[in-house]
């Protein structure tokens, strides 16, 4: 019955978040503008970097699971392996009408106007798998783990094959396997896990356990706080889901833990030198950020939506 339940919650899901595309097309409106500003036909550029994505193999057709495979397979392999003898970059400077145009301004553009859409239309922006994304890759960022090999696991945590049938995520894949070049595999992870590390389990039904005992998400900071305090920098927290997970809650965990020890921060900056964190010298500072460290293991946290 569970099983019935969560393919009949996913179909729901998945039949939802088809027409939620409105943040997605308008920044790929507004890179096709500001391509043509820029004289630069992106649209006709993409068109012709498909076909000989299709033509040589590279991408086995244009349906949205050709797509997802290759973001998966750099998140299996930890490495970026995207031969082709095509140079996306090089093209579109030959093809512009305006020869002066540099590559970092190229870039600029297909990036996108993220930041304008997301002023001008917050809360579609926040309803939008964009904004999911965004925040996956902000995780990263904080976590200092910005590994192709993580960029591209949280991709496909984040985005479905079918949200790669839009042609704004199509798009995105395609600059990436554009200007990504081949890199080390995932760097090396201590596996030793130390015997007093705070275990932290998400199930399919999103029940909270931790020490293997039941416990309240809203209940997790306090936790997580106390145990940080007693380690200081032995901390260790590994996370792992079953089945269906919310990666939604999965973010969370980073910001719990963020949270425990910017607190435990302040609180040391205030005994050890009656000054704020923020105030101290950043020697201080680095002394203080030393006391409190956490390593956080991700166990193959499985997740959907």
């Amino acid at each position: 019955m569970r099983i019935i339940l969560v393919i009949l919650l996913s179909l729901v899901l998945n039949a939802c978040h088809r027409q939620d595309y409105k943040v997605e097309e308008q920044i790929l409106n507004r890179i096709y503008e500001s391509g043509r500003d820029n004289g630069l036909d992106l649209e006709h550029e993409y068109t012709e970097f498909k076909k000989f994505l299709l033509t040589s193999g590279f991408l086995k057709d244009d349906s949205g699971s050709s797509y997802y495979r290759i973001y998966k397979r750099i998140a299996d392999e930890g490495r970026v392996n995207n031969y082709f003898e095509y140079n996306f970059l090089d093209t579109i400077k030959y093809h512009a009408k305006d020869t002066s145009i540099g590559f970092k301004k190229i870039l600029s553009i297909l990036r996108g106007p993220n930041e304008a859409i997301k002023k001008r239309c917050d809360l579609d922006y926040k309803k939008s798998r964009q904004y999911l994304l965004d925040k996956a890759m902000d995780s990263l960022v904080q976590c200092n783990t910005m590994h192709p090999g993580f960029i591209a696991k949280a991709i496909t945590k984040v985005l479905t094959v079918q949200d790669f049938e839009h042609d704004y995520y199509k798009m995105m894949a395609m600059c990436t396997f554009a200007i990504t070049a081949d890199v080390v595999p995932y760097p090396k992870q201590e596996t030793h896990i130390p015997e007093h590390a705070l275990r932290v389990f998400l199930d399919a039904e999103n029940k909270l356990i931790v020490n293997d005992g039941n416990l309240l998400l809203d209940n997790l900071p306090e936790i997580v706080y106390k145990y940080v305090k007693n380690h200081k920098d032995s901390a260790c927290v590994t996370l792992k889901s079953s089945g269906y997970s919310s990666y939604k809650i999965f973010l969370s965990f980073d910001r719990i833990i963020s949270k425990a020890t910017d607190r435990l921060r302040k609180e040391k900056a205030l005994s050890d030198y009656g000054k704020e964190y923020d105030e101290l010298e950043l020697k201080f500072k680095n002394l203080i950020d030393n006391t409190f460290s956490v390593e956080i293991i991700d166990l193959d946290f499985k997740s959907n939506f």
